[in-house]
């Protein structure tokens, strides 16, 4: 009866450990997404810029 106790809070246990783990990898990607996105930003307005120095203003 103990044993048996045991091995289904072992297993509890695991499932919580991996959701915590596929939650915060989840988070690591998205922060990771949203800082690409910026920079994609960053890049397109300095070359917006460039180009308007340039005297054409064209996308």
């Amino acid at each position: 009866m103990i044993i048996e106790i045991m091995i289904i809070s072992i297993i509890i246990l695991m499932i919580t450990f991996l959701m915590v783990i596929l939650v915060v990898e989840t988070l690591h990607t998205t922060k990771n997404i949203t800082k690409k996105r910026k920079m994609e930003r960053r890049i397109k307005l300095t070359r917006l810029r460039k180009k308007e120095k340039n005297g054409v203003y064209f996308k």
